[in-house]
């Protein structure tokens, strides 16, 4: 009996794990995110469509994320 019990227990806890894991992965995927006062720059297209430049737009895309926001920041005092 106290077996039993003991197995229901450890089910009940990995369900609810598993539950709460299932909860947070669908509102971290779905969740909203409100940007609706914040400028986006638009996605530049690459110079070159050759593959060369492939790792290299996403560098170039961070590096202008992080300008925009030192540049928001400076202009907000913060």
């Amino acid at each position: 009996m106290a077996r039993r019990l003991l197995y229901y227990e450890a089910m009940k806890m990995f369900l609810v794990i598993v539950a709460l894991a299932l909860l947070y992965f669908y509102f971290h995927r779905h969740g909203s995110v409100n940007n609706e006062s914040k400028e986006v720059a638009p996605v530049h297209a690459a110079a070159t469509p050759d593959g060369s430049n492939y790792f290299k737009r996403p560098l170039d895309r961070t590096h202008e994320v992080i300008d925009m926001v030192k540049k928001q920041r400076r202009e907000d005092n913060y």
